[in-house]
């Protein structure tokens, strides 16, 4: 069994800003078949307000939490809950590092350490199809898979729940085989792309085209100055390689 997870938080921060919303499913190992659905808001007296700023983006007001919500703590008991009773292999979350740091967080809180020993896989980097998407938003990977999206239910964890499971069965996206993708070694490759006023910036739109980023790799926080670099898996490296139309060189 697979659990699929997604969280909406006070801010950015794990350690400062905290979970207000949890959505799960549990679902079947090619994610065709639901087993269980879960969708709480959490909260307690020692969380921070929820800023303007963050409510404009998942619409939730700390008047919701302080009315419909769970503590923490039950939400934890509840995520172990879920994984003990249907044997979860792995857990799945879009952007996987953002979502666990924050769980971890909050089982720490708690006292719950044997949650650490579960398998987590990125919907987002651990699916190969993926890397050939021009964004890595869970919107636009969608639709680069063929999955139909509603801009107006995004944001709420449920829904981006629902809309992951959708992307991860068009993408045919295995969990063994995204397991074996992720622990294939990180690469990182620099273009070395004409200035714009040689070329009139063609090199450099290739290099976006391709995936490069300026400094920074998409989906990664290294900083490579004044680089434009992609972060590539090593499994993958020859075969991308080929299709670069200039020279690169492995950082």
């Amino acid at each position: 069994m697979i659990l699929l997870l997604d969280i909406e938080s006070t801010g950015l921060k794990p350690g400062v800003d905290r979970v207000v919303e949890l959505g799960m499913m549990v679902t079947s190992e090619d994610y065709t078949v639901v087993h269980n659905k879960y969708s709480k808001l959490i909260w307690d007296d020692t969380y921070p307000e929820m800023l303007p700023e963050v409510t404009a983006v998942n619409g939730i007001t700390t008047d919701m939490l302080k009315g419909n919500s769970i503590p923490p703590w039950v939400a934890c008991a509840d995520i172990e809950a879920l994984m003990y009773s249907y044997g979860v292999r792995y857990i799945i979350a879009y952007n996987a590092q953002f979502d666990k740091e924050f769980i971890s967080r909050e089982m720490q809180v708690v006292g719950k350490t044997k949650y650490q020993d579960y398998k987590w896989l990125c919907a987002m980097a651990d699916v190969k199809a993926n890397m050939k998407c021009s964004s890595w938003k869970l919107m636009h990977v969608a639709l680069d898979h063929g999955v139909t999206v509603n801009p107006k239910e995004l944001h709420r964890a449920i829904n981006d729940v629902e809309l992951m499971r959708q992307m991860l069965v068009a993408a045919d996206a295995r969990p063994t085989e995204m397991y074996a993708y992720q622990q294939s070694p990180n690469v990182y490759v620099q273009a070395h792309v004409k200035k714009p006023w040689d070329d009139d910036g063609l090199s450099t739109q290739q290099a976006k085209k391709l995936g490069f980023s300026w400094e920074k790799a998409r989906g990664d926080s290294r900083i490579f100055q004044k680089t434009w670099v992609k972060r590539i898996k090593e499994c993958d490296l020859l075969e991308q390689q080929a299709t670069f139309p200039f020279i690169t060189t492995i950082l």
